[in-house]
């Protein structure tokens, strides 16, 4: 099976992809079960244990005959023990089988029943950590500073904030309890710039303190950048994408992954999941655009995969089908993807409607967030369309319906990717809480070595401190799907 043979080449978000096609297109072959197998093992290689059990489950739900086999693989998934995070996740999916008790045992979610009566009659404190705390950092509590600006002119600028810091608090509600130690949030307005050195200096005084989370846009983050920079204090910026802010210092991370690089990831994608053999690019002659343009080109270049044309057009004419005309006429259409970094509405329609008359390309690589499903039904016809997206579809997870009704609301549209980006910081901020027993840059070194599977995207900080995943998504028959995470080789 062509899935199996990408497992043990190692590309193993590529034959899961391969998987679920199989699934969608066959969902009574008697391979199905063999499939989901094989899903597990793919996603265990890809370093994702939850998703792993929740295949294996999958497998022993449809019959696969080998029950061994999958006691053997969920016994092995448990140990090291797993995170708080996977553990959720797992319980979320048990609760829709039968004998859920027997099995969170035989994958380790508890050690035994009665730690399993414990646990649905009192919160205990988060198991899934490699070191345990002393009695006395237990006991010692925790700060997570905040630092956003409050005295803005631009409304919109304004509830972008608001929905930041809903999302950071919802976290913190939703998962102070598992930790051992109180931990408490203290606010700072970054708008304030002649108190940021003072501010500063406290927090880095301060033993309780754990992290900073600071930075609604590149401005701010950059402010306190510019002063917290080499300190012993960790900085998290949830969102800012200033391709030079973690220069400041070692001590500073960035979460949002800049355009940039989320070209440069495209391009990889374009490359080595979707064997492109060339591409053209179309961007509006503005400056993100162009950057993320000539960032993918430089990319694709480096990877061996030619450019057949790059065109930038003025956004103030308006109608671009002439463009898609011209890219028509060149050999290869068919197989040519096309890259398109566009945000605005009026421009991803055009580019959608230039591509579909002109028949320039059947697949397009979208940059910007095109998660816009009535433009993509509306205009998208026959095409495929890959793009990069802060608010993946699937929204009916557990951990995002428990963040729904923290909020208070069911409207899936509300949870913008605001909020998503605070809760994400929020709950690593957390992570750097946990263990009292390390100093602050030691605690940061240790969430730095492993990927942290976001609400909105994953958190990949091994091989830089600016994270190198984020969601891929895919429009193809008129539905919307997620795609395996990708990122940064």
């Amino acid at each position: 099976m062509a899935a199996r043979a990408h497992l043990f080449s190692g590309t193993a978000q590529r034959g899961l992809r391969l998987l679920e096609e199989f699934r969608d297109a066959y969902p009574q072959s008697e391979y199905v079960p063999e499939s989901w197998l094989i899903s597990g093992d793919a996603s265990a290689a890809a370093q994702s244990p939850a998703r792993a059990i929740i295949c294996y489950l999958r497998a022993w739900e449809a019959g696969l005959p080998d029950t061994t086999l999958l006691i053997s693989r969920l016994r092995d998934l448990g140990k090291p023990e797993l995170s708080p995070y996977d553990k959720r996740m797992v319980r979320g999916y048990l609760t829709l089988l039968p004998s859920e008790t027997r099995l969170a045992v035989l994958i380790g979610l508890d050690d035994d029943a009665e730690a399993d009566t414990s646990r649905r009659t009192k919160k205990s404190p988060d198991p899934g950590q490699t070191s345990r705390p002393s009695r006395e950092s237990v006991n010692t509590p925790a700060v997570i500073a905040v630092a956003l600006p409050r005295k803005l002119d631009d409304p919109g600028k304004l509830a972008l904030v608001s929905d930041l810091r809903r999302g950071m608090e919802a976290a913190w509600k939703m998962h102070k309890d598992s930790i051992p130690r109180t931990v408490d949030l203290r606010f700072f307005d970054s708008s304030d710039k002649p108190a940021i050195p003072a501010f500063v200096s406290e927090l880095e005084s301060d033993t309780r303190v754990v992290a900073l989370l600071s930075g609604a846009f590149s401005g701010d983050a950059r402010a306190i950048c510019e002063v917290a920079g080499e300190r012993d204090l960790p900085i998290l910026l949830p969102t800012a994408t200033g391709d030079s802010l973690t220069r400041y210092g070692s001590n500073i991370v960035q979460l949002n992954t800049p355009m940039e690089e989320r070209a440069r990831l495209l391009a990889e994608f374009a490359v080595r999941e979707l064997d492109a053999v060339d591409a053209a690019v179309l961007a509006p002659d503005e400056s993100w655009p162009r950057s993320m343009a000539e960032a993918f080109i430089e990319r694709a270049n480096q990877l061996g995969m030619p450019i057949t044309e790059a065109v930038f057009y003025d956004p103030e004419k308006g109608d671009i089908s002439e463009t898609c005309m011209r890219l028509g006429k060149r050999r290869g259409a068919k197989t040519r993807i096309l890259f398109a970094p566009v945000r605005s509405r009026g421009d991803i329609a055009q580019v959608l409607e230039g591509a579909k008359r002109s028949r320039c390309t059947g697949k397009i690589l979208g940059a910007g967030n095109w998660n816009h499903p009535d433009l993509l039904t509306s205009f998208g016809g026959n095409l495929t369309v890959y793009f990069e997206s802060d608010v993946a579809p699937d929204s009916s997870c557990t951990e995002m319906r428990m963040l729904r009704r923290e909020l208070g609301t069911n409207i899936k549209s509300a949870v913008t990717a605001e909020i998503l980006f605070g809760y994400d910081a929020m709950r690593l901020a957390l992570k750097l809480a946990h263990s009292g027993s390390e100093s602050r840059l030691e605690a940061l070194r240790r969430v730095r070595a492993a990927v942290h599977r976001g609400l909105r995207a994953p958190v990949d900080l091994r091989e830089s401190r600016v994270n190198s995943a984020m969601n891929i998504l895919r429009f193809r028959d008129g539905r919307i799907r997620r795609l395996e995470n990708v990122y940064a080789r």
